[in-house]
């Protein structure tokens, strides 16, 4: 009976965590963001070019240009100097 209810409140949880979010139109404006990684494109940093060329920013309104670090570009001092 508890594994039943388990499940129960687990689907419940699964099924409230989902968001049916309408795609951006076609002709909205995009967000520029740009998104500083902390060193040159390792594998830690896929998910952001997968996400870039799968489309999913865009779908979320933005448009993301990702800047590489290394040790001429320290990441900190970058973002500093663009928000200010």
């Amino acid at each position: 009976m508890r594994l039943h209810l388990m499940n129960l409140v687990l689907a419940l949880f699964v099924i409230g965590c989902h968001s049916e979010t309408p795609p951006t139109s076609p002709n909205a404006e995009l967000a520029d963001v740009e998104l500083f990684l902390n060193w040159r494109p390792e594998a830690e940093h896929g998910g952001f070019y997968a996400a870039k060329v799968h489309g999913f920013y865009e779908e979320e309104g933005l448009n993301v240009k990702i800047t590489a670090g290394g040790p001429g570009a320290p990441v900190i001092p970058r973002v500093i100097s663009k928000a200010g």
